[in-house]
């Protein structure tokens, strides 16, 4: 069995390299090649599996993050969080569009809901409306709830 002697400054006794435990030092400002993680909006490496600050896992081809842009962090081609809750109050479920990639599932899910309780409003002659203006004022909650939520990290990050 080989074993390697060290000397208190980390060179070793029989001639060979050592890595200096001061190469590994806290890493440097973002570079240009970097990306922001979409979950923290820490820079990482744009091959990264995972980010290394919050252990999300990365997913640059499907939705990627935010590419490194002008020198400031999490800028990039981000959405504003006032405009996104100006819109849920104004527009309701329309304004998921405004963040549709994260957003569509509950956008088609309460479109779909909304246009089946239209056609029973019609069909029963206005009766439904009971049970769907209730539902319609539900999904209004819920959209200025999601959006309001939300961090503005997450709309920087967009």
């Amino acid at each position: 069995m080989n074993t390697i002697a060290t000397t208190p400054d980390n060179s070793s006794t029989d001639g060979s390299a050592q890595l200096n435990a001061t190469s590994a030092a806290a890493p440097s400002a973002p570079r240009a090649e970097d990306v922001f993680c979409r979950t923290c909006g820490a820079a990482i490496r744009r091959d990264a599996a995972i980010c290394v600050h919050c252990g999300v896992v990365t997913n640059f081809n499907a939705t990627g993050a935010v590419r490194y842009k002008g020198g400031k962090p999490g800028t990039g081609e981000g959405k504003s969080k006032t405009v996104a809750v100006v819109m849920a109050v104004v527009f309701g479920i329309f304004s998921w569009l405004y963040t549709y990639r994260e957003d569509a599932g509950k956008f088609w899910l309460t479109a779909a809901i909304t246009l089946v309780n239209i056609v029973l409003s019609v069909l029963t002659l206005g009766l439904w409306l009971i049970i769907a203006f209730p539902v319609g004022l539900g999904f209004l909650a819920w959209v200025i709830i999601d959006t309001a939520t939300k961090s503005e990290a997450w709309y920087a990050n967009y």
